[in-house]
């Protein structure tokens, strides 16, 4: 299965994008969020990918971010929720907004996204936050951990500091935390790891 994808961009459609490969043009369904923080048309981009498979198709679902992806994942586990009405909703909502509307049960914010409506927007709240308190990094988040913004850079560091040994709640937490104090900029994810890092030791 394809997990992750690097080329150079060829395109941008109402829902998806071309991806060439090595020569090969990849066509990967995206967010607008995920659209949104891609580089214009032309430019190197990576993305995270999920490899659907069924009987008439294949069909491949990028995310600029590991968490957008993990979002994707537990929102097509919920019964009757495919691919396009996750991708709605992950056009709709961050990550982190998402996990704040489970967490608060706030159905309203649910039902202004288009396809769901009540019964849906119940489903899903019911679902999501069974499967959100079976996740150790969005649990802290519902328990009143730290949220991380959904950029690449501190998406990035995370990832960094998770290759370095740390776990995904601390990673996040200290990245959090060094951008809730404004003392590095945001869009230097090596900034961010070595801040971050510094406050990883400092509490061990």
């Amino acid at each position: 299965m394809i997990a992750h994808l690097r080329g150079i961009l060829l395109g941008m459609h109402a829902d998806y994008i071309i991806l060439d490969v090595g020569g090969v043009g990849f066509r990967l369904f995206v967010s607008q969020r995920t659209q949104a923080a891609l580089p214009s048309v032309g430019k190197e981009a990576s993305l995270h990918v999920v490899t659907l498979v069924r009987e008439d198709a294949l069909a491949l679902y990028g995310f600029t971010t590991v968490t957008e992806k993990e979002m994707f994942l537990l929102l097509t586990g919920v019964s009757g929720v495919g691919p396009r009405l996750a991708m709605a909703v992950l056009s709709s909502l961050s990550p982190s907004e998402l996990i704040r509307t489970v967490a608060t049960r706030d159905q309203k914010t649910l039902t202004r996204i288009p396809g769901i409506g009540k019964k849906t927007a119940e489903r899903l709240l019911f679902e999501l936050s069974d499967r959100l308190k079976a996740d150790e990094s969005m649990m802290a988040v519902m328990s009143g951990g730290a949220v991380v913004e959904d950029s690449q850079p501190a998406q990035d560091a995370i990832e960094a500091l998770v290759a370095l040994g740390y776990s995904r709640v601390e990673s996040e937490r200290a990245v959090a935390q060094v951008l809730g104090d404004g003392s590095t900029h945001p869009d230097d994810a090596s900034a961010l790891v070595r801040a971050a890092l510094g406050r990883l030791v400092s509490s061990a």
